[in-house]
């Protein structure tokens, strides 16, 4: 498993992908993707920040994949030993997110 050396157990985080600014985020990379990043939980921090009760769809959504981003940069960080990952992630510029949005506009189209 990775190591927690060289500074990954204290990534500041900037909220990477939100849609409506940075809800308020620990500090930390949960320690559990320190050992295991790809079995790590998401701690789905933009959609806890949200009232469900009168959050809308679009909104939901768009804290979701905003959580889902932060989760990429998150694994991304730990595999690559480089906490600056986490800060300036890219979902434009990440294959795997890229292929994740095309896969879902084609199921929308197809509706």
């Amino acid at each position: 498993p990775p190591s927690s050396g060289g500074g990954l157990s204290s990534i500041s985080e900037g909220g990477p992908g939100s849609p409506t600014g940075p809800p308020v985020i620990s500090s930390e990379i949960p320690p559990a993707y320190l050992t295991d990043p790809f079995s790590a939980e998401p701690p789905l921090e933009h959609l806890r920040h949200l009232d469900a009760t009168t959050a809308t769809l679009a909104q939901l959504l768009s804290a979701a994949d905003a959580d889902v981003h932060l989760h990429s940069a998150r694994i991304r960080a730990v595999l690559t030993n480089d906490p600056s990952v986490v800060g300036n992630y890219d979902p434009q510029t990440d294959a795997q997110t890229q292929a994740r949005m095309l896969r879902r506009n084609a199921a929308e189209e197809e509706r």
